[in-house]
């Protein structure tokens, strides 16, 4: 068994070129779902919110072991391999 960790850096100017790419793609993502925020803020401001919680009702829990928790019934099984493709490097000295 091995503990592995890789990590990559990028360069600082393709740091700064992402960040700015995620900037504005948030701006763009905020103005388009602001109207729909302010929408959903002016419909549910006279909301009762007691009502609503009374209306809702009582979560049901339903209780059952760990041998009942079957995945591979209700999904695709997990996968049993994963490709690592790699090469090799000395180091200075080697």
């Amino acid at each position: 068994m091995a503990a592995t960790t890789v990590s990559q850096t990028l360069p600082p100017l393709l740091v700064d070129r992402f960040r700015e790419l995620v900037e504005a793609a948030d701006d763009i993502l905020f103005h388009v779902t602001e109207p729909v925020r302010q929408r959903l803020v002016d419909s549910l401001s006279g909301s009762d919110l007691a009502r609503m919680v009374d209306a809702a009702g009582q979560l049901r829990i339903v209780e059952a072991t760990d041998a009942d928790f079957a995945p591979r019934t209700r999904r695709r099984p997990y996968t049993t391999k994963h490709t690592v493709y790699w090469s090799a490097t000395s180091l200075p000295g080697d």
